[in-house]
């Protein structure tokens, strides 16, 4: 059997780093739009719970208002 001459080494170091460049650049935009969507989802947040907020004064104010008139209907008017 014969031997070859020479061995031929192939390098793919260049190959393999900008496999990784890429891999890097999509891992900070993946970072990027988690974060994007974290903001727009604490904005939302915010808003539903200031619109929970107004619901409930209106809910208390309407209450307090409906008791004062059973009180009217029931008893005599204040005077």
């Amino acid at each position: 059997m014969t031997e070859p001459e020479e061995y031929i080494v192939h390098d793919y170091s260049a190959v393999n780093k900008q496999i990784e460049e890429l891999a890097n650049r999509e891992l900070q935009i993946s970072k990027k739009l988690e974060l994007e969507n974290k903001k727009i989802g604490t904005k939302v947040g915010i808003k539903n719970a200031y619109r929970y907020l107004v619901l409930l004064i209106a809910l208390g104010i309407f209450s307090v208002l409906f008791a004062y008139a059973i009180r009217l209907v029931v008893y005599s008017p204040l005077i």
